[in-house]
């Protein structure tokens, strides 16, 4: 498919959801189209469009925040167990929290490693992320 071709099939698209009066696809279409604000042939169904597609960013972001609010929270709870101000103790135990807590994180597929840490490093990490889960969490 040539560049040409890429085009008037997005320009069918777009004047597909016009008639359909889906709102959504045609601010989408008309976007990747590149239409000018005044060449759109239905401003309202256009500012809907765009109206619905802040709204899904922001219904995908409220999930994201309640998610994170629910890991931070079994963290919280995890960690209160341990002595979190006391760096070496319990070091295995606070690496297997925060490995099991935030696996895209840490552990073995993890962006951070533990390998070759100290217990005091893992238990400074520890304490770094309870203070970050309470903060974020609003428990602070």
């Amino acid at each position: 498919m040539d560049f040409q071709e890429y085009q008037n099939n997005l320009e069918k698209r777009r004047k597909d959801a016009l008639r359909r009066q889906d709102a959504y696809a045609y601010a989408a279409m008309c976007a990747e189209v590149g239409i000018r604000l005044s060449d759109i042939e239905d401003p309202p169904l256009h500012e809907q469009g765009l109206a619905e597609a802040a709204h899904l960013v922001k219904r995908r972001h409220e999930s994201d925040d309640i998610g994170e609010q629910i890991r931070f929270q079994n963290f919280i709870k995890r960690a209160e167990s341990l002595r979190v101000y006391d760096f070496a103790r319990n070091y295995r135990a606070k690496r297997a929290v925060l490995e099991s807590s935030f696996p895209g994180q840490f552990g073995k597929h993890g962006k951070q490693s533990f390998r070759d840490k100290s217990p005091a490093d893992i238990g400074a990490c520890f304490k770094n992320l309870y203070e970050y889960a309470l903060d974020k969490s609003g428990q602070n």
